[in-house]
Protein backbone atom coordinates (compact mmCIF):
# COMPACT_ATOMS: atom_id res chain seq x y z
CA UNK A 1 0.00 0.00 0.00
CA UNK A 2 1.28 3.43 -0.91
CA UNK A 3 1.20 5.94 1.94
CA UNK A 4 1.32 9.71 1.96
CA UNK A 5 4.50 10.79 3.73
CA UNK A 6 2.90 14.17 4.29
CA UNK A 7 0.02 12.60 6.21
CA UNK A 8 2.33 10.36 8.24
CA UNK A 9 4.55 13.32 9.17
CA UNK A 10 1.50 15.31 10.29
CA UNK A 11 0.30 12.45 12.49
CA UNK A 12 3.78 11.87 13.92
CA UNK A 13 4.17 15.56 14.79
CA UNK A 14 0.85 15.52 16.62
CA UNK A 15 1.81 12.46 18.66
CA UNK A 16 5.34 13.66 19.37
CA UNK A 17 3.90 16.99 20.50
CA UNK A 18 1.89 15.28 23.21
CA UNK A 19 4.91 13.33 24.42
CA UNK A 20 7.12 16.44 24.34
CA UNK A 21 4.59 18.39 26.40
CA UNK A 22 5.44 16.05 29.30
CA UNK A 23 9.16 15.77 28.64
CA UNK A 24 9.64 19.56 28.45
CA UNK A 25 7.10 20.54 31.09
CA UNK A 26 8.15 22.92 33.86
CA UNK A 27 6.51 20.55 36.31
CA UNK A 28 8.37 17.44 37.54
CA UNK A 29 7.46 14.46 35.39
CA UNK A 30 5.63 11.63 37.14
CA UNK A 31 7.62 8.36 37.29
CA UNK A 32 4.52 6.62 35.94
CA UNK A 33 4.43 8.91 32.89
CA UNK A 34 8.20 8.54 32.48
CA UNK A 35 7.73 4.76 32.33
CA UNK A 36 5.08 5.08 29.61
CA UNK A 37 7.24 7.43 27.56
CA UNK A 38 10.20 5.08 27.91
CA UNK A 39 8.02 2.18 26.76
CA UNK A 40 6.73 4.07 23.72
CA UNK A 41 10.20 5.17 22.65
CA UNK A 42 11.57 1.65 23.11
CA UNK A 43 8.77 0.25 20.92
CA UNK A 44 9.55 2.85 18.24
CA UNK A 45 13.27 2.03 18.45
CA UNK A 46 12.67 -1.71 18.08
CA UNK A 47 10.20 -1.29 15.20
CA UNK A 48 12.59 1.07 13.41
CA UNK A 49 15.45 -1.40 13.90
CA UNK A 50 13.59 -4.53 12.80
CA UNK A 51 11.30 -3.00 10.13
CA UNK A 52 13.46 -0.10 8.85
CA UNK A 53 11.38 0.57 5.72
CA UNK A 54 7.95 0.43 7.33
CA UNK A 55 7.04 4.04 8.14
CA UNK A 56 3.43 3.13 8.85
CA UNK A 57 4.49 0.69 11.58
CA UNK A 58 6.98 3.20 12.98
CA UNK A 59 4.43 6.03 13.29
CA UNK A 60 1.83 3.64 14.69
CA UNK A 61 4.38 2.56 17.29
CA UNK A 62 4.76 6.20 18.32
CA UNK A 63 1.00 6.53 18.83
CA UNK A 64 0.01 3.04 19.97
CA UNK A 65 -0.23 4.03 23.66
CA UNK A 66 -1.09 7.69 23.19
CA UNK A 67 -4.26 7.01 25.17
CA UNK A 68 -2.16 6.58 28.31
CA UNK A 69 -1.78 10.35 28.42
CA UNK A 70 -5.51 10.91 28.17
CA UNK A 71 -5.99 8.27 30.85
CA UNK A 72 -3.48 10.04 33.09
CA UNK A 73 -5.12 13.44 32.66
CA UNK A 74 -8.53 11.95 33.45
CA UNK A 75 -7.58 9.75 36.43
CA UNK A 76 -3.94 10.36 37.41
CA UNK A 77 -3.43 6.60 37.23
CA UNK A 78 -3.46 3.81 34.66
CA UNK A 79 -6.08 1.53 36.12
CA UNK A 80 -8.52 0.11 33.61
CA UNK A 81 -11.09 -2.64 33.28
CA UNK A 82 -11.50 -4.58 36.49
CA UNK A 83 -14.70 -4.74 38.56
CA UNK A 84 -15.24 -1.02 37.99
CA UNK A 85 -15.03 -1.54 34.22
CA UNK A 86 -12.80 1.53 33.88
CA UNK A 87 -12.23 2.87 30.39
CA UNK A 88 -9.31 1.26 28.55
CA UNK A 89 -6.36 3.32 27.36
CA UNK A 90 -7.18 2.07 23.87
CA UNK A 91 -10.47 3.97 23.99
CA UNK A 92 -8.80 7.10 25.36
CA UNK A 93 -6.37 6.97 22.43
CA UNK A 94 -9.12 6.47 19.88
CA UNK A 95 -11.04 9.43 21.31
CA UNK A 96 -7.94 11.64 21.38
CA UNK A 97 -7.34 10.97 17.69
CA UNK A 98 -10.99 11.60 16.85
CA UNK A 99 -10.98 14.84 18.84
CA UNK A 100 -7.87 15.94 16.96
CA UNK A 101 -9.76 15.43 13.71
CA UNK A 102 -12.85 17.23 15.00
CA UNK A 103 -10.72 20.20 16.08
CA UNK A 104 -8.85 20.13 12.75
CA UNK A 105 -5.46 19.46 14.29
CA UNK A 106 -5.43 16.33 12.15
CA UNK A 107 -7.16 15.58 8.90
CA UNK A 108 -8.89 12.37 7.96
CA UNK A 109 -6.73 10.12 5.79
CA UNK A 110 -6.25 6.42 5.02
CA UNK A 111 -3.09 6.54 7.13
CA UNK A 112 -4.91 7.98 10.13
CA UNK A 113 -7.69 5.42 9.84
CA UNK A 114 -5.20 2.53 10.03
CA UNK A 115 -3.40 4.05 13.01
CA UNK A 116 -6.65 4.84 14.80
CA UNK A 117 -7.87 1.24 14.50
CA UNK A 118 -4.56 -0.20 15.72
CA UNK A 119 -4.55 2.24 18.66
CA UNK A 120 -8.06 1.10 19.58
CA UNK A 121 -7.68 -2.65 19.16
CA UNK A 122 -4.03 -3.65 19.67
CA UNK A 123 -3.58 -6.33 22.29
CA UNK A 124 -7.29 -6.68 23.03
CA UNK A 125 -8.79 -10.17 23.21
CA UNK A 126 -12.09 -8.75 21.97
CA UNK A 127 -10.70 -7.37 18.71
CA UNK A 128 -12.34 -8.90 15.64
CA UNK A 129 -9.59 -9.14 13.04
CA UNK A 130 -11.86 -10.85 10.55
CA UNK A 131 -13.74 -7.55 10.26
CA UNK A 132 -10.59 -5.43 9.80
CA UNK A 133 -8.82 -4.49 6.57
CA UNK A 134 -5.71 -6.58 5.86
CA UNK A 135 -3.38 -3.62 6.32
CA UNK A 136 -4.80 -2.84 9.75
CA UNK A 137 -4.23 -6.47 10.78
CA UNK A 138 -0.67 -6.42 9.39
CA UNK A 139 0.33 -3.28 11.31
CA UNK A 140 -1.58 -4.41 14.40
CA UNK A 141 0.42 -7.65 14.47
CA UNK A 142 3.73 -5.79 14.32
CA UNK A 143 2.74 -3.46 17.15
CA UNK A 144 1.38 -6.27 19.30
CA UNK A 145 4.53 -8.30 18.77
CA UNK A 146 6.91 -5.50 19.72
CA UNK A 147 4.60 -4.18 22.46
CA UNK A 148 4.61 -7.56 24.21
CA UNK A 149 8.34 -8.06 23.71
CA UNK A 150 9.20 -4.62 25.08
CA UNK A 151 6.79 -4.91 27.98
CA UNK A 152 7.88 -8.41 28.91
CA UNK A 153 11.54 -8.49 27.93
CA UNK A 154 12.61 -4.98 28.89
CA UNK A 155 10.14 -2.43 30.20
CA UNK A 156 8.53 -4.46 32.98
CA UNK A 157 11.79 -4.62 34.90
CA UNK A 158 11.66 -0.84 35.16
CA UNK A 159 8.11 -0.45 36.43
CA UNK A 160 6.95 -3.56 38.32
CA UNK A 161 8.22 -2.64 41.80
CA UNK A 162 7.20 1.01 41.43
CA UNK A 163 3.70 0.04 40.33
CA UNK A 164 3.34 -2.34 43.28
CA UNK A 165 4.57 0.35 45.69
CA UNK A 166 2.20 2.98 44.28
CA UNK A 167 -0.70 0.53 43.77
CA UNK A 168 -1.17 1.75 40.22
CA UNK A 169 -3.40 -1.21 39.36
CA UNK A 170 -5.61 -0.80 42.41
CA UNK A 171 -5.08 -4.35 43.72
CA UNK A 172 -4.21 -3.10 47.22
CA UNK A 173 -7.17 -0.75 47.31
CA UNK A 174 -9.48 -3.57 46.25
CA UNK A 175 -7.99 -5.93 48.85
CA UNK A 176 -8.48 -3.35 51.61
CA UNK A 177 -12.12 -2.90 50.71
CA UNK A 178 -12.78 -6.64 50.58
CA UNK A 179 -10.89 -7.19 53.85
CA UNK A 180 -12.89 -4.48 55.60
CA UNK A 181 -16.18 -5.89 54.33
CA UNK A 182 -15.22 -9.32 55.70
CA UNK A 183 -13.52 -8.35 58.97
CA UNK A 184 -14.82 -4.90 59.85
CA UNK A 185 -11.27 -3.58 60.21
CA UNK A 186 -8.50 -2.55 57.86
CA UNK A 187 -5.65 -5.00 57.17
CA UNK A 188 -2.19 -4.42 58.59
CA UNK A 189 0.77 -3.58 56.37
CA UNK A 190 2.08 -7.10 56.91
CA UNK A 191 -1.24 -8.60 55.83
CA UNK A 192 -1.29 -6.41 52.71
CA UNK A 193 2.29 -7.37 51.82
CA UNK A 194 1.54 -11.07 52.27
CA UNK A 195 -1.66 -10.85 50.23
CA UNK A 196 -0.03 -8.99 47.33
CA UNK A 197 2.71 -11.64 47.04
CA UNK A 198 0.18 -14.47 46.63
CA UNK A 199 0.07 -16.14 43.22
CA UNK A 200 -3.33 -17.22 41.93
CA UNK A 201 -3.41 -20.92 40.87
CA UNK A 202 -4.66 -20.15 37.35
CA UNK A 203 -1.90 -17.57 36.86
CA UNK A 204 0.78 -19.97 38.09
CA UNK A 205 -0.46 -22.71 35.77
CA UNK A 206 -0.45 -20.42 32.72
CA UNK A 207 2.99 -19.08 33.65
CA UNK A 208 4.54 -22.54 33.97
CA UNK A 209 3.14 -23.43 30.54
CA UNK A 210 4.36 -20.15 29.06
CA UNK A 211 0.85 -19.15 28.00
CA UNK A 212 -0.38 -15.58 27.87
CA UNK A 213 -3.55 -14.81 29.82
CA UNK A 214 -5.97 -11.91 30.21
CA UNK A 215 -4.62 -9.74 33.03
CA UNK A 216 -7.93 -7.94 33.47
CA UNK A 217 -9.60 -11.25 34.24
CA UNK A 218 -6.95 -13.16 36.16
CA UNK A 219 -4.66 -10.71 37.97
CA UNK A 220 -5.65 -10.03 41.59
CA UNK A 221 -2.26 -9.31 43.19
CA UNK A 222 1.06 -7.77 42.21
CA UNK A 223 2.58 -11.26 42.17
CA UNK A 224 0.00 -12.17 39.51
CA UNK A 225 0.78 -8.98 37.62
CA UNK A 226 4.52 -9.69 37.78
CA UNK A 227 4.03 -13.14 36.27
CA UNK A 228 1.75 -11.62 33.62
CA UNK A 229 4.60 -9.32 32.57
CA UNK A 230 7.08 -12.19 32.59
CA UNK A 231 4.79 -14.44 30.56
CA UNK A 232 4.76 -11.80 27.83
CA UNK A 233 8.50 -12.37 27.59
CA UNK A 234 8.05 -16.15 27.72
CA UNK A 235 5.38 -16.11 25.01
CA UNK A 236 7.86 -14.34 22.76
CA UNK A 237 10.73 -16.62 23.80
CA UNK A 238 8.53 -19.55 22.80
CA UNK A 239 8.28 -17.98 19.35
CA UNK A 240 4.50 -17.92 19.57
CA UNK A 241 2.34 -14.82 19.61
CA UNK A 242 -0.60 -16.88 20.86
CA UNK A 243 -0.66 -20.26 22.62
CA UNK A 244 -1.92 -21.98 19.47
CA UNK A 245 0.28 -20.08 17.01
CA UNK A 246 2.92 -21.84 14.93
CA UNK A 247 6.51 -21.51 16.05
CA UNK A 248 8.12 -18.40 14.57
CA UNK A 249 11.93 -18.35 14.94
CA UNK A 250 12.05 -14.63 14.07
CA UNK A 251 9.76 -13.80 16.97
CA UNK A 252 11.96 -15.78 19.35
CA UNK A 253 15.05 -14.12 17.88
CA UNK A 254 13.52 -10.69 18.52
CA UNK A 255 12.72 -11.56 22.13
CA UNK A 256 16.17 -12.97 22.88
CA UNK A 257 17.81 -9.96 21.25
CA UNK A 258 15.86 -7.50 23.39
CA UNK A 259 16.54 -9.49 26.56
CA UNK A 260 20.28 -9.77 25.97
CA UNK A 261 21.19 -6.64 23.98
CA UNK A 262 19.46 -3.97 26.05
CA UNK A 263 20.43 -3.02 29.58
CA UNK A 264 17.49 -2.38 31.86
CA UNK A 265 17.02 -0.54 35.11
CA UNK A 266 14.50 0.36 37.75
CA UNK A 267 14.20 3.45 39.93
CA UNK A 268 15.42 3.30 43.54
CA UNK A 269 15.81 5.71 46.43
CA UNK A 270 19.45 6.21 47.42
CA UNK A 271 20.61 6.26 51.04
CA UNK A 272 20.72 10.07 50.96
CA UNK A 273 17.10 10.22 49.84
CA UNK A 274 17.82 11.13 46.22
CA UNK A 275 16.40 9.21 43.28
CA UNK A 276 18.67 6.77 41.52
CA UNK A 277 18.63 3.70 39.31
CA UNK A 278 19.54 0.08 39.76
CA UNK A 279 20.99 -1.17 36.50
CA UNK A 280 20.90 -4.80 35.40
CA UNK A 281 23.09 -6.31 32.71
CA UNK A 282 20.01 -7.92 31.19
CA UNK A 283 16.32 -8.52 31.85
CA UNK A 284 16.80 -12.00 33.33
CA UNK A 285 18.95 -10.55 36.13
CA UNK A 286 16.33 -7.87 36.62
CA UNK A 287 13.48 -10.36 36.84
CA UNK A 288 15.37 -12.54 39.32
CA UNK A 289 15.67 -9.55 41.65
CA UNK A 290 12.03 -8.56 41.17
CA UNK A 291 10.67 -12.09 41.67
CA UNK A 292 12.48 -12.08 45.02
CA UNK A 293 10.65 -8.95 46.10
CA UNK A 294 7.15 -9.33 44.67
CA UNK A 295 6.39 -13.08 44.78
CA UNK A 296 5.79 -15.34 47.77
CA UNK A 297 9.00 -17.22 48.67
CA UNK A 298 7.80 -20.69 47.70
CA UNK A 299 7.35 -19.65 44.06
CA UNK A 300 10.39 -17.41 43.57
CA UNK A 301 12.70 -20.17 42.35
CA UNK A 302 9.91 -21.62 40.20
CA UNK A 303 9.51 -18.27 38.46
CA UNK A 304 13.25 -17.91 37.82
CA UNK A 305 13.59 -21.49 36.56
CA UNK A 306 10.67 -21.14 34.16
CA UNK A 307 11.90 -17.85 32.70
CA UNK A 308 15.45 -19.13 32.25
CA UNK A 309 14.13 -22.39 30.88
CA UNK A 310 12.21 -20.73 28.06
CA UNK A 311 15.12 -18.39 27.38
CA UNK A 312 17.31 -21.42 26.69
CA UNK A 313 14.74 -23.62 24.96
CA UNK A 314 11.48 -22.61 23.25
CA UNK A 315 10.11 -26.09 23.96
CA UNK A 316 10.97 -26.01 27.66
CA UNK A 317 8.61 -27.93 29.95
CA UNK A 318 8.52 -27.22 33.64
CA UNK A 319 8.87 -30.33 35.76
CA UNK A 320 7.79 -30.44 39.38
CA UNK A 321 10.60 -31.08 41.84
CA UNK A 322 10.21 -33.99 44.27
CA UNK A 323 9.05 -33.62 47.86
CA UNK A 324 7.32 -30.33 47.24
CA UNK A 325 10.56 -28.45 46.64
CA UNK A 326 8.87 -26.36 43.96
CA UNK A 327 6.43 -24.92 46.47
CA UNK A 328 3.66 -27.53 46.44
Amino acid sequence: MNYSNENLIEIARWGQGIIDSYIHSDKPISPAIADKISHILHVVEIVRSKWPDDKMAEITALLHDIGRFGQWEARKDFREGGPENLKLHHEYGYEMLQNAVDSRRLQESPELDIIRQVVRYHGRPDSKEEEMPDEVVRVKHIIERVDDVENGCLGAVGYLIREATEDTKGYIDRYKKEFFESHGTMPSEEEIDTAMKQVSPAVLKAFKEGKKFNKLEYCNTYADYTLFAAVLAIQALRGREKPDSKYDPEYRKLARSVMQDYKCSRPIINEDGTQGKKVYKNAIDGYEDIFGQLIEPRYQKVAVDVLKGFYKDPNYEYREEPDGLDGH
